[in-house]
């Protein structure tokens, strides 16, 4: 998840910015039709290493790509030059950001996918574009006001010294200005910016509920231990 956020992180700790023009996306997965032609950006969220074809000589291999709509699987046709398969593959990491050139949208088990053959189309890594275009974010007022919510469980936190120890985490302003965009996971709980921060506050109070029903606990280490946990 580092990677990720480090690559569409290109600004100063803003992951919405990128300083180079950056390219909007105009296909967004959400809106993917069987049948279309894909030209456009995708986050890789998943590489799936080549395979060899059980009928002829060659290469296939796989991708999860993903933006702020959603995510679809990719399968990439090479050809019988498997050296030039495994070049593609390599080209690129998962985290980057590639674009897909004379991709076409296939349904294939009951599950829509992109569909690249080597000898038409091809998968190119970019650093031109804007990360808003890839992962979904909460209203900055909903960070701010989960943001308030925290420093308030902090404050609530009656030992003194570990209350020192998560304010001393939180007095860093440049790591609070990236905790308040970060996701939580790649794909699955909270994916979105800001999604770290409202998956830690759903922590906190479920610990401070289970505090309640089981007294004998150090409520403020568990608290303590919530806010940190990720």
């Amino acid at each position: 998840m580092q990677r990720q956020i480090s690559r569409l992180n290109k600004d100063k700790g803003d992951i919405l910015t990128n300083r180079q023009s950056p390219q909007r996306k105009t296909q967004f997965i959400s809106d993917l039709k069987t049948g279309a032609s894909v030209n456009d950006l995708f986050a890789v969220c998943e590489k799936r290493a080549p395979r060899p074809y059980s009928d002829k000589p060659g290469l296939y291999f796989g991708l999860l790509v993903c933006d702020k709509t959603g995510s679809i699987p990719v399968r990439f046709w090479g050809r019988e030059d498997q050296s030039a398969t495994i070049k593609v593959f390599d080209s690129f990491l998962e985290g980057d950001v590639i674009e897909v050139r004379r991709g076409i949208v296939k349904r294939y088990q009951d599950q829509t996918q992109i569909s690249i053959q080597q000898d038409e189309g091809a998968l190119v890594r970019s650093d031109n574009f804007d990360g808003r275009d890839f992962i979904s974010s909460l209203e900055t007022q909903k960070i701010e006001f989960l943001f308030s919510r925290l420093k308030e469980e902090i404050a609530s936190i009656e030992d003194q010294q570990l209350r020192k120890l998560v304010q001393t985490v939180f007095e860093d302003q440049r790591f609070v200005s990236a905790y308040k965009q970060c996701p939580s996971s790649r794909t699955h709980h909270h994916n979105y910016l800001g999604g770290n921060l409202q998956h830690t506050i759903h922590v906190v109070s479920l610990c401070r509920a289970i505090c309640e029903n089981y007294p004998g606990i150090r409520k403020d280490l568990l608290v303590c231990a919530a806010i940190l946990h990720d």
